[in-house]
């Protein structure tokens, strides 16, 4: 249906997909496994179609379904409208932790108001990738109306950020993302600096 690459015409290279599929009904019969698949809402949602949105978000929240394609539902989300943030928001609270910095990442699209209620929160998530990537979006945020136990959490998250940034500091995206949070937090002249930095990295 989508064109993926599949075993039969690996081999069978003059053969077309419905070859293939034709075989396949021939061998199993009315009978065989027909369930949808989730990559057919991948190839949906990658492909810009506007019903996709609803399909992504039923994935997100389908717990049988592996984690690293419900992640993959969650970032596709991002390509739609603010009617799907509540779902990518729910997504902060998945048990697995790839889902939850997934889901973080893509919040920078939250009012400075939302980013404080829903991602504060998450500056003490006890896996690292999700604290960081809660600090970087927090940049974002009137930080100064964070409580003083939330805003210790965030100047700790946001220094590992930091740290990992620098840890790539011979690449440009690293530097990068320094200037983006400094420039968040409205702290210009080392933005200027790094941005150029970035710029003779990579120009």
């Amino acid at each position: 249906k989508i064109g993926t690459p599949n075993a039969c015409t690996t081999c069978h290279k003059e053969k077309t997909p419905q070859w293939a599929a034709d075989a396949v009904a021939k061998w199993f019969g009315a009978n065989r496994r027909q369930e949808s698949h989730y990559g057919e809402v991948i190839a949906a949602a990658r492909a810009g179609k506007a019903e996709a949105a609803s399909k992504l978000i039923a994935l997100v929240r389908d717990a049988n379904i592996p984690a690293i394609v419900r992640a993959t539902a969650v970032q596709l989300l991002r390509s739609y409208g603010p009617e799907v943030n509540q779902a990518i928001i729910d997504a902060t609270k998945d048990p697995d932790p790839l889902v939850r910095v997934t889901a973080v990442d893509g919040l920078d699209r939250l009012t400075p108001d939302e980013k404080l209620s829903v991602v504060a929160p998450l500056v003490s998530d006890p896996i690292r990738a999700v604290r960081i990537q809660a600090a970087r979006v927090l940049t974002g945020a009137p930080i100064d109306r964070l409580e003083p136990a939330r805003r210790q959490e965030f100047e700790s998250a946001l220094a590992e950020y930091k740290l990992a940034q620098i840890y790539n500091a011979d690449m440009p995206s690293g530097i990068l993302n320094l200037a983006l949070i400094e420039t968040n937090l409205k702290q210009f002249d080392s933005a200027v600096e790094h941005y150029k930095t970035a710029i003779r990295l990579d120009p």
